[in-house]
């Protein structure tokens, strides 16, 4: 099976978030500092009452509502304009529990017996190399059949975690 596509930084961001806010602290933290931020506002506009001016909820919820996400954005832009490989037209091929990646200026080919894990989320097949480390295959140019296709070659590779939808 062969796959071929190019992400672009739109698609890189959209990533970046979806596997910031899939950890479950992170989930935690956001709406911990929705509530605080929540109940200062209520408080200043004379809604609830605390007994002291709610100064580090409201600071703490715009903290958690604006710098994370900003955070995320300028992490996922200096990774993207700095991986010159990344921006590449790529090509993936599949064949005997083996994965061949082929860019514009590299070739990889990688035993996937060896692999960390394989994840599919809600638009991407992620393949992990290591816990932190992972190749992405985009799933908008996919039809479905290769989809499908690409489900069953994964649950064919034994000796790792596949998660798949």
């Amino acid at each position: 099976m062969k796959i071929n596509f190019k992400i672009d930084h739109e698609e890189f961001f959209k990533l970046m978030y979806a596997l910031t806010y899939r950890r479950g602290w992170i989930i935690f933290i956001t709406v911990v500092g929705i509530l605080m931020l929540l109940l200062s506002i209520f408080h200043f506009l004379g809604f609830y009452q605390m007994s002291t001016t709610p100064v580090f909820q409201l600071f703490f919820g715009f903290y958690v509502l604006i710098f994370i996400p900003l955070s995320v954005y300028f992490s996922a832009k200096r990774i993207f304009n700095s991986n010159k490989r990344l921006q590449e037209n790529m090509t993936y091929e599949f064949f005997d529990q083996k994965m061949k990646i082929t860019g514009e200026s590299f070739n990889s080919e990688l035993d996937l017996t060896k692999s960390y894990k394989i994840q599919e989320i809600r638009n991407w097949f992620l393949i992990y190399q290591s816990r932190q480390v992972a190749n992405f295959i985009p799933k908008g140019n996919l039809s479905s059949d290769q989809i499908n296709n690409m489900r069953f070659f994964f649950r064919q590779i034994r000796g790792i975690q596949v998660k798949l939808l």
